[in-house]
C-alpha cells in the first residue's frame, strides 16, 4: 500500500516521519504547530531530520537542548527555523484597548483591539533571547501602516547605536498574504529577540481589530549537544548552559557570529571566536565549523589589527588540534603563526600600538587608550604564554616541522628573563589582568604566583573583569595559581550576576554592580563598547573552563587519545572561601565518542549514611585511555575500588583506566565530623550569586543624593571650588580651584564628549547660579543662571561614555607614584539635570585614576529633571565614567569640592 506522504517545506516527508515531528516539536514548544499554520514565506525550511530527544536539562535556557538531529555536519548544514508563542503578556496599556490577551499564550489567540487605540501598546516576553523576528497575523487589520512592530533583548523596544539600516528596532511591518505581517529590520530577518512590541500608530481608526496570531520566528544551525554538565550547585550548571547557548544561538553556516543582535558589526572577529570555539569544543564538539572558522578568520588582516587577536588565534588553533588531533590542519598553519608570532615578539614591551585589548578600564576600556601599562605588560605575558604553547603543541605534532621549535622556546625564555630583569618587585605593577597572563605564561615562580593571587584576586570589589571574555583568564589563571576551588566563586560572581537580571544568554559586558539599581530584563547600562549586546559569545568561555577544570576532563595528548579526569570536589563552605560542590558529572565530546565522568562524594558527609566512601564513574570510548586524579579530601585515601577490585591501598597516586565504563569508590579517612550537607543552591535567584560587598569594602565613600537644592549651589557646594561646564557659551568652562587643590579633567583625550549650553540667562531655577563676584571677568551675576553640559554622543558607536579626572595636585595623570598621592580626605559633587525632562538613565562608575579599579558602589542616576546632586568623599584622585543607559544623552553640568564631612 502506497504510504501517505505531506509535503512540508523541507519536501515530501512520510507520514510517520511528520507525526514524530508534530510530537517532538510540541513537546519543544507547546502549541508551536498552531503558528506553523501559513504566515509569510519563511527563508530557512522548518526543523527537520530529527533524531530521539536527548535527556531533560531544566537548568539550560535552550528549548532545543534535548533536540537531536541525525546529520549535523557542516557538509549538510543549512538554517531550519521553528516558531513560538509569547511566555506572557508583560504589558497592556492603556487599560481596556487591548481585550483577551491571555489567548496570546494559546494555541488559538484572538485579541481584540478597541477602536480608539490610537497610542496603544501591547508588550509580549517570549521568554528567553532568540535569534529570531516577529510576524503578527490580523484578518481585519487593513493597512500595515496602522501599527508598528519592535522587537527588543530587554523590556523595553531595542534601542543601537548608528550604522545598520535600522538601528531602532521598530518599523512598520512588511504586509503578506492572508493577513500576515513581518518586522524586517535586515536583510537577514534576526535580531536578538526576547520581547516583542505591537504599537497602535496615531491615526483615526473607527472600527475595532484582532490579532490572531503573535509569534516569533526563530532560525537554528542544527548542532547536537553532545556534552554535559550537572553538578550540586545548580547555578553553575545553569552557567554551563547558558553559555553554550549564547554560542549557539550565534553559529552560522558560515561559522560563528560574535553578536545577535544587529549592531552593523555582525562579523566573525578571530579573538571574540577563540573563547566562543573553547565553549563550543566542550559542548558540540563541532569540529568542521570550528575548523571553517579558523580558516576565515586566520589571515594577516583578520585581526582587525588587534595585536592580543592574533595570539588568540594561535590559542584557538592549538585547542582544535588538541581536541582532535588534527595534524593537518596544524601543519598548514604553522607558516601563518610563525608570522604572527614574529610581529607579537616585535611589540613586546616596546609600547606599540595594541588597538585593543579588552573593556575593563584597566586594561584600556576598549579603544579609548588600548595601550595603557596594564594592557602592555599583560600583552607581554601573553606572547610568552603563545610561544610556549605553540612549541608544545608542534612538539606534539607527528607529521608537523619541528625546526622553528628551539627559537620559540629560547625566544619565550628571553623575554621572560627581560620581564623579570627589573629584580624581586618585577611585577609590583602588574593588576589583575597582567598578573593572570603572568601566571598563565609561568613567568612566576610558586611564591609570586601566590602573592600575585592574595594581591589581585581575593577582592570581591575589583575581581570581575568588565567583560566576560578577559574573565575567562582570569579563571584560568586562578587555577593555574592552585586555587581551582576559589575561581568557583568568582565564576559565580562574575558570571552570576546577568542571571539574577534574568538573563539567558551572556552580554558583551557586565558588572554586579548593576544588580544593585536593575531589575530582571530591564536595559542595561552602555559604555565603551557602545550600545552593549546582550547575546555575545564571547562571554563564553566559561562552559570549557568547568568542563576542563571543575569536571576535570583534560585532553592530554592530541585527540584525546590520552586524558585526565582530576574533578573538583569542595566538601564545605568557609565564610569568604569556594562554594561547597560534594557532587558533579558530565561528558566531553571527542574524535572517538563522548568520554562520561562523574564523582560523588556527599557519603563522607555526616548524615549522609554512606559511611565514608565516594564514589564516580568513567566511561571511556576506544582509542582512549584516562588517568585518574582523586580529589584530596578529609586525612587522605585509605583504599581505592575500580568495579571492585582493590587498585590501591593507603595512598591519594593517580591510577590508569582503560576503554570501557569504570565505577570507582574511595574510601577517605577522617570524614564525616564537622562537615554538614551544604544547602541546595538554587539558580539564578539572587541568593545562589555571592552578595555584593558592603559600602566598607570600597576606598570610597558615596555621601548621598540631593534632589533639593537644584541649581542654587552657592554656600551649599564647591567652598574648595567647582567646575561648571559650558556655563553660558559651549566648550567654556567657569572653573575656580584653588592652586595647590585637585585638578579637574575632562578626558576629551580619550572620549570625545559633546559640549552644550543648554540655558542662558534663565530664570529656571534648575539651571546653575552664577559664580561668586570674584570669578574673572565676572559683572553681578546674582539673577544669572546658566546650565551647560558635557555629554555623550548618541548615536555614534562607542561613544555612549565620557571620563572626568579629578586629580590631587602632585599629578597622578602623569605616572606619580601611589605614596605621592595625597591622602587628605574631601568631597567631591557632581551636578545632573535632565533639562528637556526625557527621562534619562545614566550610571556613574567611581574609579582610582591610576589604577583604574573601582573605588565606590557604582550609581544609578535617574530621575533628576528637577536637578540632582551625587557626592562621594574621596581620598587622592578619582575617576568619574558617566555612562548613557536610556532616552537621552547621559550628561553632567558642574563639578564641585568641598571639605569632608565630619565623621
Amino acid at each position: 500500500m502506497a504510504m501517505l506522504c505531506v509535503l512540508s517545506l523541507s519536501g515530501a516527508l512520510p507520514l510517520p516521519a511528520v507525526l514524530l515531528l508534530i510530537v517532538m516539536l510540541a513537546r519543544l514548544v507547546p502549541g508551536s504547530m498552531a503558528a506553523m499554520a501559513g504566515g509569510p514565506p519563511e527563508p530557512f525550511p522548518l526543523l527537520h531530520g530529527l533524531a530521539a530527544d536527548g535527556p531533560p536539562v531544566p537548568e539550560s535556557p535552550d528549548p532545543l537542548v534535548q533536540t537531536r538531529w541525525t546529520n549535523a555536519t557542516l557538509a549538510s548544514q543549512a538554517l531550519q527555523v521553528w516558531f513560538t508563542r509569547p511566555k506572557s503578556v508583560t504589558s497592556a496599556s492603556p487599560a481596556g484597548v487591548f481585550a483577551n490577551t491571555a489567548s496570546l499564550l494559546t494555541a488559538t489567540p484572538n485579541v481584540t483591539v478597541a477602536a480608539a487605540a490610537a497610542g496603544a501598546t501591547l508588550v509580549v516576553d517570549f521568554g528567553r533571547e532568540s535569534a529570531a523576528w516577529l510576524e503578527l497575523q490580523s484578518p481585519d487589520l487593513g493597512s500595515a501602516g496602522r501599527i508598528a512592530l519592535s522587537v527588543s533583548e530587554y523590556n523595553e523596544p531595542g534601542i543601537y547605536n548608528k550604522g545598520p539600516t535600522h538601528p531602532n528596532k521598530t518599523a512598520v511591518p512588511v504586509a503578506y498574504g492572508d493577513g500576515w505581517y513581518r518586522l524586517e529590520l535586515n536583510k537577514e530577518l534576526y535580531e536578538g529577540v526576547r520581547f516583542g512590541f505591537v504599537h497602535v500608530l496615531p491615526e483615526p481608526w473607527g472600527q475595532l481589530w484582532h490579532i490572531t496570531q503573535l509569534r516569533i520566528v526563530s532560525q537554528v544551525l542544527p548542532t547536537n549537544y553532545k556534552g554535559s554538565f550537572n553538578s550540586s550547585d545548580s547555578l553553575l550548571n545553569t552557567i554551563w548552559y547558558t553559555a553554550a547557548y549564547t554560542v549557539k544561538l550565534n553559529l552560522l553556516p558560515s561559522g560563528f557570529g560574535a553578536v545577535l543582535v544587529d549592531r552593523g558589526d555582525r562579523i566573525s572577529w578571530t579573538g571574540d571566536a577563540h573563547t566562543a570555539q573553547a565553549c563550543a569544543l566542550s559542548a558540540f564538539g563541532n569540529y568542521d565549523l570550528i575548523r571553517l572558522n579558523l580558516n576565515r578568520t586566520a589571515c594577516t588582516t583578520c585581526s582587525n589589527g588587534i595585536a592580543s587577536y592574533a595570539m588568540y588565534f594561535v590559542h584557538s588553533v592549538i585547542d582544535y588540534f588538541l581536541a582532535t588531533g588534527d595534524e593537518t590542519t596544524l601543519r598548514a598553519y604553522q607558516p601563518v603563526v610563525a608570522a604572527k608570532l614574529a610581529v607579537a615578539v616585535g611589540k613586546w614591551n616596546c609600547s606599540a600600538s595594541l588597538r585593543f585589548y579588552g573593556s575593563d578600564d584597566r586594561i584600556g576600556a576598549d579603544f579609548e587608550y588600548p595601550s595603557a601599562p596594564e594592557s602592555q605588560n599583560a600583552f607581554a605575558m601573553l606572547v610568552i604564554r603563545t610561544l610556549r604553547r605553540w612549541a608544545a603543541a608542534v612538539t606534539a605534532c607527528r607529521s608537523c616541522s619541528h625546526a622553528g621549535v628551539p627559537d620559540f622556546v629560547i625566544t619565550a625564555t628571553n623575554l621572560t628573563a627581560r620581564a623579570r630583569s627589573s629584580g624581586a618587585h618585577w611585577h609590583d605593577t602588574y593588576g589583575l589582568h597582567a598578573a593572570a597572563g603572568a601566571i598563565l605564561a609561568n613567568v612566576t615562580t610558586p611564591t609570586e604566583k601566590e602573592i600575585l593571587f592574595q594581591r589581585e584576586f581575593t577582592n570581591p570589589v575589583n575581581i570581575c573583569s568588565f567583560s566576560l571574555f578577559n574573565m575567562y583568564f582570569v579563571i584560568q589563571a586562578m587555577e593555574a595559581s592552585g586555587h581551582r576551588a576559589e575561581a568557583l566563586q568568582a565564576i559565580a560572581r562574575c558570571w552570576g550576576a546577568p542571571l539574577v537580571l534574568g538573563a539567558t544568554s551572556f552580554w558583551e559586558t557586565s558588572s554586579p554592580e548593576w544588580t544593585r539599581f536593575l531589575q530582571p530584563h530591564d536595559a542595561i547600562p552602555n559604555g565603551q563598547t557602545g550600545y552593549t549586546s546582550m547575546c555575545h559569545p564571547w562571554a563564553s568561555g566559561v562552559a570549557h573552563w568547568l568542563t576542563s577544570s571543575a569536571l576535570g576532563l583534560q585532553a592530554t595528548s592530541p585527540g584525546w587519545v590520552r586524558f585526565e579526569f582530576r574533578p573538583l570536589i569542595v566538601l564545605e563552605q568557609q565564610p569568604g572561601g569556594p562554594r561547597p560542590l560534594p557532587w558533579l558529572q558530565g561528558s566531553v565530546p571527542t574524535p572517538h565518542g563522548v568520554v562520561r565522568a562523574g564523582f560523588d562524594a556527599r557519603g563522607l558527609l555526616a548524615g549522609a549514611g554512606a559511611g565514608t566512601w565516594a564514589k564516580g564513574f568513567v566511561a571511556l570510548p576506544n582509542g582512549t585511555e584516562c588517568v585518574v586524579v582523586l580529589p584530596p579530601l578529609c586525612d587522605g585515601v585509605s583504599s581505592v575500588l575500580v568495579n571492585g577490585r582493590l587498585v590501591a591501598d593507603d595512598a591519594l597516586a593517580p591510577f590508569h583506566l582503560g576503554a570501557g565504563h569504570h565505577r570507582v569508590r574511595v574510601k577517605y579517612r577522617g570524614c564525616g565530623l564537622g562537615l554538614r550537607s551544604p544547602p541546595t543552591v538554587l539558580a539564578p535567584h539572587r541568593d545562589a550569586v555571592p552578595p555584593l560587598p558592603p559600602a566598607s569594602a570600597y576606598p570610597a565613600r558615596v555621601l548621598g543624593m540631593d534632589r533639593e537644592t537644584s541649581g542654587s549651589w552657592r554656600g551649599r557646594y564647591g567652598t574648595q571650588g567647582y567646575a561648571l561646564f559650558s556655563w553660558g557659551k559651549a566648550g567654556r568652562d567657569v572653573v575656580k580651584i584653588p592652586a595647590d587643590g585637585p585638578r579637574v579633567l575632562v578626558r576629551k583625550d580619550l572620549v570625545a564628549p559633546r559640549a552644550t549650553a543648554l540655558a542662558v540667562l534663565t530664570n529656571d531655577t534648575r539651571a546653575l547660579q552664577a559664580p561668586p563676584q570674584d570669578v574673572a571677568n565676572a559683572i553681578d551675576r546674582d539673577e544669572v543662571q546658566n546650565l551647560g553640559v558635557y555629554a555623550t554622543r548618541n548615536p555614534l558607536a562607542t561613544l555612549q561614555t565620557f571620563l572626568i579626572d579629578v586629580l590631587p595636585a602632585v599629578g597622578v595623570a602623569g605616572g606619580a607614584d601611589r605614596a605621592a598621592v595625597a591622602k587628605t580626605p574631601y568631597k567631591v559633587s557632581l551636578y545632573f539635570c535632565d533639562w528637556f525632562r526625557q527621562g534619562t538613565r545614566q550610571v556613574v562608575e567611581a574609579r582610582d585614576p591610576l589604577t583604574r579599579e573601582l573605588v565606590a558602589p557604582t550609581q544609578y542616576v535617574t530621575g533628576f529633571e528637577n536637578g540632582t546632586y551625587v557626592s562621594w568623599q574621596v581620598e587622592g584622585g578619582i575617576r568619574f565614567r558617566i555612562n548613557q543607559l536610556r532616552n537621552g544623552d547621559a550628561s553632567v553640568s558642574a563639578l564641585f569640592l568641598d571639605s569632608a564631612p565630619m565623621a
